[in-house]
């Protein structure tokens, strides 16, 4: 009987510390991995690693880099990247912008907890496809802060200026209309503006003169017909039957319902 006990004992144990791994693999894979490679990987990933530290595998967080260990287990107040996370010393990352509290609290809580990273010998565990951006849930990133302000003009600037920023490039300079209407037209329909439509762009000084043009083209048959045919060719879509027996064939109407 104390036999039995004992062993149900042991199982019991087990079963908690199995759970309580599978509990921080889950957190990890869902939110630290993500909040690594979003904020970080960038400037300390595979391509470059800023200040001799990477974070996208166990060994370059286990390493640190130029300013030190990176993190002490259990110890997230005295763990440089909790450090640098909070703005509270003279590194702070990311350098574009504090990142919001949510997110700290999942890097303070992933420290605490251990620092443990699910990864060996820099190859990616079965688990890391759940942090693929298609697979996480659908949220509302803070836009970072810009260092040029009056250049962005809608919150994704804010994030394509971050990007440029880390790899040490600028924004280009704004283009004139007649290149940003045609730019536009190329790229919704396929093909140029008209004359007559450039000299209509260039004569209109509303402030919403580029927003207007883009509507009126979402709206146009031009823009239907221009990417419907990726789909008609995902599909096989023809109007004829083929080269040996081209008869005729009443597929139009689905190809037109595409399009609009």
């Amino acid at each position: 009987m104390r036999y039995r006990m004992f062993a149900a004992l042991l199982l019991l144990v087990f079963a908690r510390q199995k759970g309580s791994a599978q509990d921080k693999t889950e957190f990890f894979e869902t939110k630290v991995r993500p909040l690594l490679l979003q904020q970080c990987a960038s400037c300390h990933g595979s391509t470059q690693q800023l200040g001799g530290l990477r974070l996208d595998t166990r060994e370059g967080i286990q390493k640190g880099g130029e300013h030190g260990k990176l993190l002490i287990p259990n110890q997230p107040d005295s763990s440089l990247l909790i450090q640098a996370v909070r703005y509270g010393g003279k590194l702070q990352m990311p350098p574009s912008g504090k990142l919001a509290k949510e997110q700290i609290a999942v890097l303070e809580q992933w420290v605490k907890s251990g620092g443990d990273f699910p990864q060996a010998h820099g190859k990616p565990t079965a688990t890391t496809s759940a942090a693929l951006w298609a697979l996480q849930p659908v949220q509302k990133p803070k836009p970072p802060r810009v260092v040029l302000p009056g250049w962005n003009r809608n919150p994704i600037d804010a994030f394509l200026l971050k990007t440029l920023t880390a790899k040490g490039l600028r924004p280009a300079p704004p283009t004139d209309k007649r290149s940003l209407l045609r730019r536009l037209y190329f790229d919704l329909t396929g093909l140029p503006p008209t004359p007559q439509e450039i000299r209509a762009f260039l004569s209109d000084t509303s402030p919403n003169a580029y927003e207007k043009r883009v509507d009126k083209l979402l709206a146009s048959p031009q823009y239907g017909e221009r990417w419907a045919r990726y789909w008609l060719d995902l599909v096989r879509y023809a109007d004829s039957n083929g080269y040996q027996r081209d008869g005729h064939r009443t597929m139009w109407p689905y190809r037109d319902w595409v399009i609009r």
